[in-house]
């Protein structure tokens, strides 16, 4: 029965938001981020730091780029999510 109910619970929560988005913009030069936003970024992703790949992504991270959205384009996950995608 708790079987059950965790089904449920999850198939409702998954339907009642959206899978993602998926975003278009325009991508700046990649250029050497100040002490300022390194250490902006590494508050923000703290976090992180005891999980497989922090090192590998995150820990010595030099390079920025600016980053511009201008549009997004829902995700749907087929029939189940497609109703909460209504313009």
């Amino acid at each position: 029965k708790d079987a059950v109910l965790l089904m449920q619970f999850l198939l409702l929560s998954l339907t009642a938001m959206p899978p993602g988005v998926r975003l278009y913009g325009i991508v700046g030069l990649r250029r050497m981020g100040t002490d300022k936003e390194k250490d902006s970024f590494q508050n923000r992703i703290r976090k992180t730091h005891r999980f497989k790949g922090y090192k590998i992504l995150w820990k010595d991270m030099k390079y920025i780029r600016e980053i511009s959205f201008d549009s997004f384009k829902p995700v749907t996950a087929s029939k189940m999510t497609l109703h909460l995608w209504q313009e």
